[in-house]
């Protein structure tokens, strides 16, 4: 149908039309690539906005629970930011602002696992990069993850306190194994 159509119009409307069909058909990735498409063939068109909120909508949908790849929730999050930083997109604020602090979420609770994964594997300095990431930067948008964070600081100085006295004893072990072995030769 887009094929034989002259009209421009006409055109996006059918670019619309699709990329709600694909919505409905629950077919999110190739919907919101269409709703971006038509955001990059009519960047002034009369429907930039609802474009623009499916396109971010579905973009969410695409997206993994937070133990796993979060490049989807990032692009997601892109998309978000770039809505709401133009102010003349007005209708779909609230809803946008929705998806990107779930995206927030996401992407907090992705670096807590990940960090109390290193933590688990006793790897304190990329444990430690991660909790200054999550206190720099998503703290500041998501003060409620706060508790998790101070958690996950407390696991990290107990472990490392648990290392720190493994290792004096065996310290310790080796010093006085040491002085019993020069005792015994001293003694022959």
């Amino acid at each position: 149908m887009i094929k034989l159509c002259d009209d421009a119009t006409a055109i996006g409307k059918h670019l619309l039309e699709i990329a709600d069909l694909l919505c409905l058909d629950e077919q999110f990735s190739r919907a919101a690539q269409k709703y971006a498409e038509y955001v990059t063939l009519y960047p002034g068109g009369q429907n930039i906005e609802y474009a623009l909120f499916k396109a971010i909508e579905n973009s969410f949908a695409c997206t993994l629970v937070s133990d796993r790849d979060q490049t989807k929730t990032e692009e997601t999050l892109a998309l978000a930011e770039s809505f709401l930083k133009q102010d003349h997109l007005t209708t779909y604020i609230d809803q946008v602002v929705a998806i990107r602090d779930k995206c927030y979420q996401k992407l907090a609770e992705s670096e807590m696992s990940i960090c109390a994964f290193y933590l688990n594997r006793g790897e304190f300095k990329p444990a430690e990069k991660r909790l200054n990431t999550l206190r720099s930067t998503w703290l500041p948008k998501l003060p409620t993850i706060e508790p998790s964070l101070i958690s996950l600081e407390t696991d990290l100085v107990l472990k490392k306190e648990a290392l720190e006295q493994k290792n004096n004893k065996a310290t310790q072990l080796t010093h006085n194994t040491a002085k019993k072995q020069k005792h015994m030769i001293e003694r022959f």
